[in-house]
């Protein structure tokens, strides 16, 4: 007996075990497409779809998995004609994701993730020959402190393993965690979330930094001039702001005082460029502030009230926990000895 043109949907499970022959006959083709489907399909590819998806772009997802262009070109068609769908579309902001493919998306990352941790449980990891990519988010100044320590490590241990730096959006961390978007996020957390992990780094104090040439200001700041003057930071007032001037906007609050802010920066070289070539005074964590004032002759200020240090973390997802490339990157981080190695510089300011 044939389909007789509609197929029951899954939901009428019942009606097949009461003897549904049609029923039966059509799950039982269409499972058989599916298998023929399957045919065509390899973990690469599905590594490929994932990276076209994630990058939005032809172009980069052929770098990130080491293919020309037109190889990568002829993915997508073969992705196009397997899944009956676009997957991207060109539009006015470039190439978008369709809804399917951001669905594939999900699926082709629990699979290729679960397949990952199938082949490397029970093995070692070489650091030494692995293409592993791992994704951090970091900000540009933490770039700055982990970099010239944590680069040469990765060069004389890992030389083959690819790194990938992203600004952190905290509102979006633990998506990105979750989704496999970031690997890894070193910066402050406000929270931590369900099924994220984290060990903290070292806790930095604040700072302030002002042009050396600032017309009033010569190596001591009291209250009163650092509320007179005009500040740059860093971060959206509304949605976006940096731990940095969260702690220094409370701080203030608490002795019933406020920051005249007059530019916002999204990065911490951006401010201190600022400060260099203006009168506008700038804060920062403790750390690392004495990179930016070699580079641009910058003054490095004791805060005139008190701030609590923030927690500096290293934070992933549950799902990363054990997976060698990741566990060994991490450990590398705190190998590097970065923190500690700055921290004496930091603390003279």
């Amino acid at each position: 007996m044939g389909c007789p043109g509609r197929c029951p949907k899954v939901g009428n499970e019942r009606a097949a075990q009461d003897g549904n022959e049609d029923y039966h006959v059509c799950v039982t083709a269409n499972r058989v497409l599916a298998m023929q489907d399957l045919k065509g399909i390899d973990l690469h590819l599905l590594a490929c779809l994932d990276a076209l998806v994630s990058e939005g772009s032809v172009t980069r997802a052929a770098e990130r998995m080491q293919l020309s262009q037109p190889a990568m070109s002829q993915t997508l068609n073969r992705l196009r004609d397997l899944f009956r769908d676009p997957l991207l579309v060109r539009t006015g902001r470039g190439m978008v994701a369709t809804p399917r493919a951001l669905e594939l998306r999900g699926v082709v990352r629990d699979t290729l993730r679960t397949f990952t941790q199938a082949l490397s449980d029970g093995t070692e990891f070489d650091a030494g020959t692995t293409h592993a990519r791992l994704t951090l988010a970091v900000t540009d100044y933490t770039v700055s402190i982990l970099m010239p320590h944590l680069l040469p490590l990765l060069r004389r241990e890992a030389p083959d393993l690819q790194l990938v730096l992203v600004t952190p959006d905290h509102n979006r961390v633990r998506e990105w965690l979750e989704n496999g978007d970031i690997d890894l996020m070193v910066g402050y957390l406000r929270e931590l979330s369900e099924g994220l992990r984290a060990v903290e780094l070292y806790r930095d104090q604040m700072c302030c930094l002002a042009s050396a040439q600032h017309p009033s200001i010569h190596g001591t700041m009291d209250l009163d001039a650092f509320i007179a003057s005009g500040h740059v930071c860093r971060g959206n007032a509304s949605t976006s702001q940096f731990a940095v001037e969260e702690a220094i906007d409370q701080a203030l609050e608490r002795i019933g005082r406020q920051r005249r802010v007059m530019l916002r920066t999204q990065s911490a070289f951006g401010m201190a460029q600022a400060v260099a070539h203006s009168d506008l005074l700038g804060c920062m964590a403790n750390i690392g502030a004495p990179v930016y004032a070699s580079i641009l002759g910058l003054q490095v200020l004791r805060l005139p009230f008190e701030v609590p240090p923030l927690p500096v973390s290293m934070v992933w997802h549950e799902r990363t926990h054990r997976q060698p490339a990741a566990k060994w990157f991490r450990d590398a981080i705190r190998r590097c000895n970065a923190w500690t190695q700055v921290t004496s510089a930091g603390q003279q300011a």
